[in-house]
């Protein structure tokens, strides 16, 4: 079964990767500090607050460069 080219192209998306890791990173976050009690005095609100500044910067410095669609990285 082959996939779809925009399925294919999303693999090789740095737009792609950098949304999946920041936002696995920011779902990781609570349960990291709670798992590890160490973590709690660096993990405050200005933490989240600051990497969601870095997301949407992230993601409009990435479209910014984009200059191939999806199906074309396929």
């Amino acid at each position: 079964m082959k996939l779809p080219a925009k399925v294919r192209g999303s693999a090789r998306s740095r737009t792609v990767w950098f949304n999946s890791v920041a936002g696995t990173l920011l779902v990781a976050l609570p349960e990291m500090a709670e798992a590890l009690p160490a973590l709690r005095e660096f993990i405050g609100p200005e933490v989240y607050r600051w990497l969601i500044v870095v997301v949407v910067v992230g993601n409009i410095w990435l479209r910014a460069i984009t200059t191939k669609s999806l199906e074309d990285k396929s």
